[in-house]
């Protein structure tokens, strides 16, 4: 029996051509993430529906653009969701989006449309389920089962709400995507200022995880 102590393989390895292509597909995808990733966290998908929600809180003029769209595509409910943040230093003192949001709305002049808040309460994780949970939940108790909505969000946070609203909300009722746009950055060149970068980043990871990781099965409020 001959005893070996090394053996020959054969080896495959990129060639300057093939490093090239590498980078260049690698550039490609980095062009796309960098140029596309913003207007794909921007979901607009408006269903016909007389039903609007408006989840958690929007800047001064997203309320105006709320208030516009409803007197003008004549919806007949007008809900706000949210839960409990820590807003304040007093820990006793509560601070709720969707009182928030109710509140600011309340002073605006609405037409032929009935204003209501299903407020959660305060949780640390899964906050915008929470809040479509307890939306459903104020469906059921008012005795209101419509087939279709319309959520308002804010900004790069439309994607993600989308996706838990339809998870919260399957074989209840369609769900469709309003965003309020964030006036702060731009959507094609969000990488130029802190806040784009921060605020995509984070959106990114979040409806990474919504999608691939977060399947409630089931949980309730």
């Amino acid at each position: 029996m001959k005893i070996t102590l090394v053996r020959q393989r054969v080896s495959y390895r990129l060639t300057i051509w093939g490093w090239l292509t590498m980078l260049s597909i690698n550039f490609l995808i980095l062009f796309l993430f960098l140029r596309y990733i913003a207007t794909f966290l921007v979901e607009n998908q408006p269903l016909p529906t007389k039903i609007m929600v408006v989840d958690g809180m929007m800047p001064g003029y997203g309320y105006d653009s709320i208030v516009a769209m409803v007197n003008r595509e004549s919806y007949l409910y007008l809900i706000t969701t949210g839960v409990d943040l820590d807003y304040t230093y007093n820990p006793t003192e509560q601070f709720n989006t969707a009182e928030f949001s109710y509140k600011v709305l309340s002073t605006k002049t609405i037409e032929n449309c009935r204003l209501f808040k299903a407020p959660a309460s305060r949780v640390d994780r899964d906050r915008t389920y929470t809040a479509a949970l307890t939306l459903k939940a104020w469906f059921i108790q008012n005795k209101i089962f419509p087939g279709r909505i319309n959520v308002v969000s804010f900004s790069c946070h439309s994607r993600r709400t989308g996706i838990l609203y339809r998870k919260a909300f399957r074989d209840f009722a369609e769900v469709g995507m309003i965003s309020v746009p964030d006036n702060s950055y731009d959507y094609n060149q969000w990488y130029k200022t802190s806040k784009g970068v921060r605020m995509i980043l984070s959106e990114t990871i979040g409806c990474l995880y919504s999608i691939i990781f977060f399947h409630p099965n089931g949980i309730s409020i």
